[in-house]
């Protein structure tokens, strides 16, 4: 997958790792077969395969949405993905790219989400 950094780590080394972390993946869809969240919504957003188009999105430039963001954080970061993957892309490690350094609204704290509010509150 060809892939452009743009915005904070464009030209950087970190840049340069996440470009090619996104431009490994071959979109087997082995993780997907793995993901909990994707099991559960059967929505290929909320796999990792999806999750990685919309993590390339961001880290070429475009703004994330709240959708983009309630997507990502609606991984529970298993890492099943990780090691299923036959390539062992670290998917955490690009999210945490994008959560970090992308110029849009943060994402909500650890704990907010569905999975928090079940066991924290």
């Amino acid at each position: 997958m060809r892939t452009a950094i743009e915005g904070p780590l464009a030209n950087t080394q970190t840049g340069a790792v996440a470009a090619q972390a996104l431009r490994a993946c071959v979109h087997c869809g082995m993780c997907n077969a793995v993901c909990p969240t994707y099991q559960l919504a059967g929505d290929e957003l909320e796999g990792p395969r999806g999750r990685i188009y919309l993590m390339k999105q961001v880290l070429e430039g475009a703004k994330p949405t709240r959708l983009t963001l309630d997507h990502l954080d609606s991984c529970l970061s298993c890492r099943s993905c990780e090691t299923t993957c036959l390539l062992g892309l670290s998917i955490t490690s690009c999210w945490m790219w994008v959560v970090k350094r992308s110029p849009g609204p943060s994402p909500a704290p650890w704990g907010s989400g569905w999975c928090g509010r079940a066991y924290v509150g």
